[in-house]
């Protein structure tokens, strides 16, 4: 019991006497001794923690530094006459308001991030997003996503590939592969005429592969386009006049338009 009147908890007696703390409290009294509440704190404890909150630390920090509850914490904190830190409540957004945030959410922004531009609790943005049916990215998916972001080769989620082609980030589109791209040409075609059919690919008109204007743009049947492309890549030559044809009267077309 000397190590319970010295200032010891009776926790830290507990593991000193290899006991549980609940027969430390029970012998303390059975001898006379006025057993410490709960939340009991030692002086040089109370002045740390003040000290503590006055560097800038949280309550949830000073907590976990000093293995105490944030109640007792904010308890000693206001006995101080020290100000804490009012949490203001969540505003709720309009629903044109949360169409932009999905909108910067698919453009690569942090939902943490987002809420504190439009001054907004996190949770209640991340719920709103669930409830649009938006998907919420992995912890793997969001860490990939800023490390894409820091390295120097970063083009706002845009790159060219080895095959020529030009591939985007957007990690929740179905055709995406597992590192989050799609292939650019797809998406100008697919905003334009809506889903490709199955078994149908994006052929480039004039053969440049990273030339991703709509009118370069045509479906055709994956058999077709396979058939037409030789091993090195080149077209055999009735694929072309066919192609040709359909370019020369695609421009005539678009010259009757305008």
């Amino acid at each position: 019991m000397l190590l319970y009147n010295d200032g010891k908890t009776s926790v830290e007696v507990a593991k000193e006497m290899n006991c549980s703390p609940t027969t430390v409290c029970k012998i303390a009294r059975q001898n006379g001794i006025q057993v410490r509440q709960y939340g009991w704190i030692k002086q040089n404890e109370k002045a740390g923690i003040i000290t503590s909150h006055l560097s800038g630390m949280s309550v949830d920090q000073i907590a976990n530094h000093y293995k105490h509850g944030q109640t007792t914490i904010r308890k000693i904190l206001k006995d101080a006459s020290c100000q804490l830190k009012i949490y203001k409540k969540s505003r709720y957004l309009e629903p044109r308001e949360i169409d932009k945030a999905i909108k910067l959410y698919y453009e690569g922004s942090g939902i943490r991030n987002i809420a504190e531009d439009m001054d907004c609790g996190y949770s209640y943005l991340r719920n709103m997003f669930i409830k649009r049916g938006v998907k919420i990215r992995t912890k793997h998916e969001a860490t990939s996503l800023v490390f894409n972001k820091r390295n120097p080769n970063w083009g706002l989620g845009r790159k060219k590939v080895a095959e020529g082609y030009i591939e985007v980030w957007a990690p929740n589109h179905p055709k995406a592969n597992k590192k989050g791209y799609i292939r650019e040409h797809i998406l100008v075609w697919e905003k334009a005429h809506g889903d490709l059919a199955l078994g149908y690919v994006i052929h480039h008109l004039n053969g440049i592969k990273d030339d991703n204007r709509l009118k370069n743009l045509t479906p055709l049947p994956k058999r077709i386009h396979d058939s037409g492309h030789l091993r090195h890549g080149r077209l055999k030559d009735a694929f072309i006049r066919k192609l040709q044809r359909r370019i020369r009267d695609l421009e005539l077309a678009s010259k009757q338009l305008f």
